[in-house]
C-alpha cells in the first residue's frame, strides 16, 4: 500500500512515513497552513481571486496575496527540485560512460595480449623443432591408438570364440 502527500505528491510505503514527512517537509507545511487558513473563511458563490499558479479561488484579495506566497515558494521548490534530479541523472550518465570507457580500455588491452600471445604460439608452431615435435608426438598419439583398437578387437575375438 502506497500513501501520496496531498501537498507535494509523494509516495511513501507507511502512514507514519508519511505523517512525519508533513510535520518536517518545509514546503508541505506552507501548505497545510494555507489549507487551514481557508478552512477558517467562508466562501461565498461570488469568489472572484484566482491563483494563477494552482487556478484555486478565493474570497480576498489578502488570502489569495498570502497564498500566492506559498505557491510561489512550493513551485519553486518543485523547479529547484527538478534541476537537481536533471542534476543528479546527468552525473549518473557520466560516471556510467566513464566506467563505460574504462571497461573498453581494459578489453582493448586484452584484446592487445591476446594477439600478442597468438603471434608467439604462431612463432613457436613456425619454429621447425616445435612443429617436428609436435608432428613426433601426433604419430606416438596414433601408434597408441592403434595398439588400444588392436587389443580391444582381440579380446572381442577371444569373447566370441569362448562363446
Amino acid at each position: 500500500m502506497s500513501l501520496t502527500c496531498k501537498y507535494c505528491n509523494r509516495m511513501f510505503s507507511t502512514k507514519s512515513n508519511l505523517l512525519n514527512h508533513q510535520k518536517k517537509a518545509k514546503y508541505c507545511l506552507l501548505l497545510q497552513k494555507e489549507d487551514n487558513i481557508n478552512d477558517e473563511i467562508n466562501f461565498n458563490d461570488d469568489e472572484n481571486y484566482k491563483c494563477e499558479y494552482c487556478e484555486r479561488n478565493f474570497s480576498t484579495k489578502r488570502v489569495l496575496e498570502n497564498h500566492k506566497n506559498i505557491c510561489i515558494n512550493y513551485y519553486s521548490f518543485l523547479v529547484t527540485e527538478q534541476i537537481n534530479n536533471n542534476k543528479l541523472i546527468t552525473l549518473e550518465k557520466e560516471i556510467i560512460e566513464r566506467n563505460l570507457l574504462e571497461k573498453e580500455k581494459e578489453n582493448l588491452k586484452l584484446q592487445a595480449e591476446n594477439d600478442l600471445l597468438w603471434k608467439q604460439m604462431e612463432n613457436l608452431l613456425s619454429n621447425n623443432s616445435t612443429k617436428e615435435c609436435l608432428l613426433e608426438l601426433q604419430d606416438k598419439l596414433q601408434e597408441i591408438a592403434m595398439v588400444a583398437i588392436d587389443q580391444k578387437n582381440e579380446t572381442i575375438t577371444g569373447m566370441v570364440k569362448n562363446m
